[in-house]
Order: C-alpha cells, then structure tokens, then sequence
C-alpha cells in the first residue's frame, strides 16, 4: 500500500500535464456553475419581501397573521398585496413566518432612466393607464380588511412579468379599528416626498385611509411630472413644505398633462382630508372614468362641497393650539383698553392726547409680553409669523386713527367704528389662512362697525367702544377657549 500512493499521484500527475488545458477549462466551468448557483440563489431571496417589526409585534399573533395574509379581492384578481416573513428585529428570534410570496418585478411602478432619473409615464391612452386604478383597487381592499398601509410610494409598487401591479412593504402598516399600533403616538413615519399632512404632524395628525389616497395622488403627481408634488433640500424641509405649501400645478412642469388627470392628482393632494376623495375605490373610479372619458368626480362639486370648503379649517389651523390662551388674554386686553375709552370719555376728557396714550401705551406693552408668551410654547412657524403681520398691522392702524382724526379736524373718536372695521379685516385674513369659521367673526365685527355708527351720541353718554370691546372680545374668546381645550386634551392624549 505505501508504494501504491506514489503511483496514483503519479499517474494524476502525468495526467494532469498532458490534459493541462482540458483541466484548466473545466476548473472555470466549475467555478463559473457554482457562481450561478450562488447568484441564483441571492437573487432569489432579494425577491423576498421581508418586514422587520418590534418584539411586541413579532410576538403578537394577531399582528403576525395581520402582516402575513394575503388580501385579495375575488372580483379583481390584479388586487393583492404580498405576504411578508417577519422577523424580531430586538431579539433576532420570537416568532418567523417562514411563508414567501416570490414577486419577480421591476422596481418601481414609474420607470428608470440609464440616469437614473424618473420618466413622466404617458397616460393619454395605452393600455397600462389602469396600472394606478389597480394599485388603488388594492390599497381599497386593505382598507377593507382594516389594514393602513402609511407609505405608499414608487418604490413599494411592483410590476410582475405579466405587467399586474403588487403592493408591497406594508412594514408601517396599522389597523385601523386599533386604539394603538405598531408605532408609538407622535412618532413621523413614512417616506416625506409621499407623506400625508396628518402624518407629518405626527401626534396631531389623524392618520386613516385618507391618508393613503394623499400618497396614491402623489405617486400619480409623480407619474404626471417626473418628481414627487413636493421636494426640499433636506427631509425635515420637505416634511415643511407638505404642512404649508400647496404643491405646484402639474401643467406648470409638464405642459401636456391632462387637465382632468391633474385635477384628480391635486384632488387626492387636498391638505384637508374631507376634500379628498373618500377612499382609494373612489380614486380608482375616477381613473377609470378618466380612461373611458365620462366626467370625473374631480370636477364635481354642489353646494354643500363649496360650504365645506368655506367654512373648513385649513391645514394650518393646528398652530391655533398654541395661540388659544393668548387670544383668551387678548380679549381681557382689548375689553380693557375699550372700558377705560369710554370712561375717559364719560369724565369729559375732549383732548386726543390722553387716548393716545392709553391705546398706544396699552399696545405697545401687550405687543411684546404677547409675543413672548407665544415663544415659551415652542418655535414660532412661518404662518404664525404672517398672522403676527397682520395683527400688528391692524394694531399700528388703529394707533394711527388719532392721528388721522387730528390731521382731518375731526373731534376726538369719531373715526372709532373703524376699529371694528380693521378687526374684520384681520378675521378676514385668518379665515383664509387658518379656519373658513373665522369668516364669521368677520361678518359679526363688519356689522358691529355700522352698528357702532348708529348708537353713537356726545361723548358723555357714548358707549360704543365698549360694544366693540364685548363683541371683539368674544371673537378672540371664544375660540382661544377651543384651542386651548384642544390642546390640553392632545397633551392628555399623549
């Protein structure tokens, strides 16, 4: 035996040297076969979907077979989303879902270019135009099962082989008849260029399925354009610009977009959730209806739509929180400076002079404890800062008013009524910026102006101002008392 192995080595030797090149050929073939087989197998698990969720969720049963069942539509068979493994991401252990669904799909629902950039989709017509209405279709029939998905976007929409769009990703997803969720209260979660106002306001957000329609309209947005509705240099200024600013108009970035296709995009981008549409089926329809060319529901609107849109609380309306117990001061000020006017007035004080003073004076010590008081609340937002604007404006007008009494020649006060009139104004400005209800306050403060006109006698019987102080003093009252019970049952909430 110990002269048998020197012979065999021998033997592989010679051979090995005279088939040199045969050998060499079929190491690479092996090399090259088990490489396939490698890439074979990678490929194949980076077409499985995935969610890593907390330990609470991962032991909970009933999250688990929420994450994990498939939701499907048996009247469109295109509707469903994938099943998904779940895996513990605290312990990397508890509970696996070992179930796969494979999708074989591009990476997006809007197209790539060599360069990376998104392409504007052509949706006058080809047969893929129902891509998005499907997609809808699917998010319709989570919704269904109680399922928010929270971040739709491109990149979670798949195309399989045979052209069906998949929804996929649901690891933010939530139920929706759940107290709680997988996520904590006040917590931002979603991708910003999608995210739906209420979502970025965290806490104070009420997220629901309107909130997937926003981002259904963004992708479309972006289907239209070539870029998401909104875009910032960073995350937190896109989140910013999704709170304030309304998106641009589709036509202003591509001029051939469709008119009824933009206005079904913007509709779905309604920063108040009741002027969108009602659910992701009625986005789906209106697509639809789109594509068969009847009217869209985008277009249509009675007279009860046109009061909810007057008369609805804009999406800024949520800085009133913070500005509910100054306007419960702001009217004990104002009722102040109005009393101690009519006062004076009633001592037989003739002279401009002292009035003067006291509303100057007055002001111009609130002004700044006001401002004060607001900045110990948290950081002043950009729309605060308008409405501060205007505020301090109409409060440099009706300082002025004396001055323009005396330039006039006109006796001391008779240009008073205009006080209710610069008051109007400012509800005015703050009903199209904050809440339509403010247009109310507005009315009330125009007709106390004439109202003030006609109870006006001499000066030792005049009580005028003192009407203006109560009604102003309501206007600003009355709702700093619902913000700021509003805020207080959002702080207990939290």
């Amino acid at each position: 035996m110990s002269e048998a192995s020197p012979s065999t080595f021998s033997k592989i030797k010679s051979l090995v040297s005279n088939n040199k090149k045969q050998f060499i050929g079929g190491l690479i073939l092996l090399i090259i076969i088990i490489g396939l087989i490698i890439y074979f197998v990678l490929s194949k698990k980076q077409n499985q979907i995935i969610l890593v969720v907390s330990s609470n969720c991962a032991k909970c049963p009933e999250e688990i077979e929420r994450f994990n069942t498939t939701w499907k539509d048996p009247n469109n068979p295109d509707a469903k989303t994938a099943k998904a493994s779940i895996v513990d991401k605290d312990t990397k252990k508890g509970r696996k879902i070992t179930k796969k669904y494979k999708i074989d799909a591009f990476p997006s629902i809007i197209a790539i270019n060599k360069k990376g950039e998104y392409l504007i989709m052509d949706l006058s017509g080809s047969s893929d135009d129902n891509l998005l209405a499907k997609v809808a279709d699917a998010v319709q029939v989570a919704h269904a099962r109680g399922v928010l998905h929270r971040d739709l976007k491109p990149s979670n929409i798949l195309i399989d082989g045979a052209g069906r769009p998949h929804v996929s990703d649901f690891g933010l997803a939530k139920r929706l008849e759940a107290a709680d969720s997988v996520t904590f209260s006040g917590a931002i979660l979603g991708t910003p260029c999608y995210m739906s106002p209420e979502q970025a306001a965290g806490s104070r957000g009420d997220v629901g399925p309107a909130s997937d329609v926003w981002s259904l309209g963004a992708i479309l947005y972006q289907m239209l354009t070539g870029r998401p509705p909104f875009e910032a240099s960073s995350p937190m200024d896109t989140l910013l610009a999704v709170l304030e600013t309304d998106p641009p108009l589709p036509r202003t970035l591509e001029a051939g977009v469709d008119r009824d296709l933009e206005m079904i995009a913007l509709k779905s981008l309604q920063k108040p959730q009741e002027l969108r549409y009602h659910s992701a089926g009625a986005l789906a329809g209106d697509l639809r209806a789109f594509l068969a060319g009847e009217p869209i529901a985008a277009r249509q609107g009675g007279l009860a739509d046109i009061a909810a849109r007057l008369f609805r609380e804009t999406h800024h309306a949520v800085v009133l929180e913070n500005w509910g117990l100054l306007w419960m001061w702001h009217s004990v000020v104002v009722l102040a400076l109005c009393v101690t006017t009519d006062v004076l007035a009633w001592q037989g004080v003739a002279t401009r002079w002292p009035f003067s003073v006291l509303w100057a004076g007055g002001l111009a010590l609130w002004a700044p404890i006001f401002w004060a008081l607001r900045r110990r609340t948290g950081p002043v937002t950009a729309v605060e800062r308008q409405i501060a604007h205007i505020w301090g404006g109409a409060m440099i007008a009706s300082v002025l008013l004396f001055g323009v009494e005396g330039l006039l020649g006109l006796p001391v006060l008779t240009l008073s009524p205009v006080l209710a009139l610069l008051a109007g104004l400012v509800f005015f400005a703050k009903a199209g910026i904050l809440s339509g209800a403010f247009y109310i306050q507005a009315a009330v403060l125009f007709a106390t102006a004439l109202v003030m006109c006609l109870v006006r006698t001499d000066l030792q019987h005049d009580i005028t101002h003192i009407i203006f102080g109560l009604v102003s003093g309501a206007c600003f009252f009355l709702p700093g008392l619902k913000y700021f019970r509003q805020r207080n049952r959002a702080g207990l909430s939290n």
